[in-house]
């Protein structure tokens, strides 16, 4: 397995701030990453609060804990049969998502009590940062509050599936960067028949590369979760006095 490895530096406003991890994994196996992600959970501590995974997965489907595969329509069981798609149970929230190359997936490991959030804080967190990456090439998304995820003009871009124990986070979302979307429309994206599904290389009509994301993305969610509040410059600045 190959391993890109980068340390953030700290700023000026948050040097009691241990340094986060970031790894892209590059193209890997879907129970590889569930195996690397519970590892890096039990390695959770105040030293090291938070490791961030990115990678493209090989094709699979998943299905969140609340379901089971009888609970798919038969349009959708013969679409994974007849492309030969593997059907992951996964232990993350949610319905049924497509995985596959071109796509960038990010697995966020934090400790949320650590970062004082909970959980309707981190999906936040998680939705504005990327929002704020596709800002940055030109795309306006919008979240919905029926349905996970971001979308732009009503096809969705992203989605998003977490798991949560004793406060410690893993799984986290997936972005349509240049990935074929012929076999993930087939499957009901997250349980809707209807749903229709977008990706930035099929609105910007250029091939970006997911591993550039990942770190961009990693940068944009590091400066949102470090970002210090107004008391805490303040009581800096009084010190620096």
């Amino acid at each position: 397995m190959s391993l890109k490895r980068g340390m953030l530096k700290k700023s000026n406003l948050a040097l009691n701030k241990p340094q986060a991890q970031k790894f892209w994994l590059e193209s890997q196996d879907y129970n590889q990453t569930q195996i690397l992600q519970k590892t890096y959970s039990t390695r959770l501590s105040r030293a090291e609060p938070l490791f961030v995974l990115g990678c493209e997965h090989l094709s699979c489907a998943t299905l969140g804990y609340r379901y089971k595969a009888e609970d798919l329509s038969a349009p959708v069981l013969e679409t994974l049969n007849k492309e030969n798609v593997l059907l992951h149970a996964s232990d993350r929230g949610g319905h049924l998502t497509y995985h596959n190359l071109g796509q960038l997936v990010v697995y966020p490991i934090l400790d949320l009590n650590f970062f004082n959030l909970n959980l309707r804080n981190f999906v936040c967190l998680l939705i504005q940062s990327t929002q704020e990456l596709l800002k940055l090439y030109g795309l306006d998304s919008t979240s919905n509050e029926k349905m996970s995820g971001l979308f732009i003009e009503g096809a969705k871009i992203m989605s998003l599936g977490l798991r949560v124990q004793s406060g410690k986070v893993r799984h986290g979302f997936a972005l349509n960067v240049r990935n074929d979307l012929d076999v993930f429309s087939r499957l009901e994206p997250c349980g809707h028949s209807e749903m229709m599904l977008t990706s930035m290389k099929r609105i910007l009509k250029n091939d970006l590369e997911p591993s550039e994301l990942f770190f961009e993305w990693t940068e944009i969610f590091l400066k949102r979760l470090y970002k210090p509040s107004i008391a805490q410059i303040k009581s800096e600045m009084d010190l620096n006095l």
